[in-house]
């Protein structure tokens, strides 16, 4: 054995040795404090107000354009009973005319003929009442305007839906995007600590430049993460704070011991079974289809007679040649019919399009039963695997600790390197984020699923803020 070398060999092994120990130290800090800084961050703004889940869904009532546009409309539609209704009323006008007249009258007498101008001030007026007695193309209007301010109902009470599920979306990514944002600034916190090791170590004749620059490049990528989440985070608090009007301020986390199983899942049948008569977006398309029948009633109905009561009341003075110099007043009081027996086609055309608008109804409400079926058991689906997904990705999370550890005791036995440790806990991070967001992603599919089957209220938005914590209280990342 040359003696030289093997001296150099056992040099090499203590010096590996010390590097392994001090290494294990420090990267054991660095992911110290990577699992801290999210809890430090919350601590940090425990002071500022926090804003509530509830609370934003109370401010997007108030201050959501799309969901105040929906308000309006509902409104304009709830008229469409009172215009429907009008037809079968009676309606009254009232008419009065005054002119300035000149006649030249020629006319025979004894003693031959004879002229005379005249000039007068002549007034008429009048009040006519017309009572529909037998009008099915009223009946049928007022029945088609009926289900149309019916059908304007559903339509608000599914836009209500929109509003609760695109809050706690925009909700959800704001919390989501902020989380995100803690575990990248603690592990670019964590990769900048690791760098200064590695340079001690290489100063020290303990490192090499390659654990370096592995960590430098990790940094890097750390740094470009932090400023894409950083907009990420401005970007989707401003989109809250538009749809809530208000200022955001904290936002409160999802809780440390969060269970996928304090939302029930209700049976598939009784999910399904729900949507026909709970769905507003099925029920408003079965009354639009409604009304599109009263309106193909109406196009036939068209050409039937209709019979009024008309009742007139025509006072007149000087107004005609007949009647110069003399008042009247005139009371009638009779029943009008009217046959309509030709419009140049136009009936026959309207009865054509009614008929093909009902048919589009009846297709369409077919079309959207069709599709919350299937939305419903893609939404249940993904809420019974995303319980699954859960519990795996937790099982993930806490291997990925162990792995870290593991790792690290390689590398101080010279059988991983530098870089093994750094994979490591970038795993870490990577499943801790995939984590938050499917918690989040679970909480949506809930909320999806209760909108789908037509059963989503307010009670379920306070079981989903159960959810979360009451205060922005340290620990909230975790």
């Amino acid at each position: 054995m040359n003696l030289p070398t093997s001296l150099q060999a056992l040099s090499a092994r203590n010096r590996g040795h010390r590097y392994g120990t001090l290494a294990v130290v420090t990267t054991g800090l660095c992911v110290l404090a990577g699992l801290l800084a999210p809890r430090a961050a919350h601590a940090a703004t425990r002071a500022a107000p926090v804003t509530s889940f509830m609370d934003a869904y109370q401010g997007a009532l108030a201050s959501d354009p799309v969901f105040r546009a929906a308000g309006f409309e509902r409104d304009a539609g709830r008229e469409e009973r009172a215009l429907g209704r009008s037809a079968l009323l009676p309606t009254i006008s009232a008419n009065y005319g005054k002119n300035r007249n000149r006649a030249d009258l020629d006319y025979s007498t004894p003693l031959g003929p004879a002229s005379e101008e005249r000039r007068y001030n002549s007034e008429s007026g009048s009040v006519q009442l017309t009572q529909p007695l037998l009008d099915l193309e009223a009946i049928n209007r007022a029945r088609r305007g009926s289900a149309i301010a019916e059908a304007s109902d559903a339509r608000f009470e599914s836009a209500r839906h929109e509003l609760m599920l695109r809050t706690f979306t925009l909700y959800a990514e704001a919390n989501q995007a902020q989380t995100e944002l803690q575990l990248a600034l603690a592990q670019r916190d964590a990769l900048a600590r690791q760098r200064e090791s590695n340079r001690r170590l290489m100063t020290s004749g303990e490192g090499t430049v390659t654990d370096t620059l592995e960590t430098q490049a990790r940094l890097d990528l750390a740094e470009a993460e932090v400023i894409a989440t950083q907009d990420k985070v401005e970007a989707s608090r401003e989109a809250l704070a538009i749809a809530i009007g208000q200022e955001i301020r904290s936002l409160a986390p999802l809780k440390n011991d969060f269970r996928p199983e304090a939302l029930p899942i209700a049976p598939l049948g009784e999910l399904l079974a729900a949507i026909d008569t709970y769905s507003p977006s099925v029920t408003e398309q079965r009354l639009q289809l409604a009304a599109a029948g009263h309106e193909a009633s109406r196009a036939r109905a068209a050409r039937l007679p209709k019979l009024e009561l008309v009742a007139n009341l025509y006072r007149a003075n000087s107004d005609t040649i007949s009647t110069f110099q003399q008042e009247s007043l005139t009371t009638a009081v009779g029943l009008q019919l009217r046959v309509p027996l030709y419009s140049g086609g136009a009936m026959a055309a309207s009865v054509k399009q009614a008929v093909a608008g009902r048919n589009r109804a009846a297709a369409v409400l077919e079309a959207t039963t069709q599709e919350s079926r299937v939305m419903l058991r893609q939404h249940r689906n993904a809420l019974v695997s995303g319980r699954s997904r859960i519990a795996a990705l937790q099982v993930s999370l806490d291997s990925a600790a162990l792995l870290i550890d593991a790792t690290e005791r390689s590398a101080s036995a010279g059988a991983r390197t530098n870089l093994d440790v750094l994979q490591a806990r970038s795993q870490w991070y990577q499943v801790r984020r995939d984590l938050s967001l499917a918690r989040y992603q679970y909480l949506v599919a809930y909320l999806e699923l209760r909108r789908t089957a037509g059963l989503l209220d307010e009670g379920d938005l306070r079981l989903v803020a159960q959810q979360f914590q009451e205060s922005s209280a340290p620990g909230g990342a975790e």
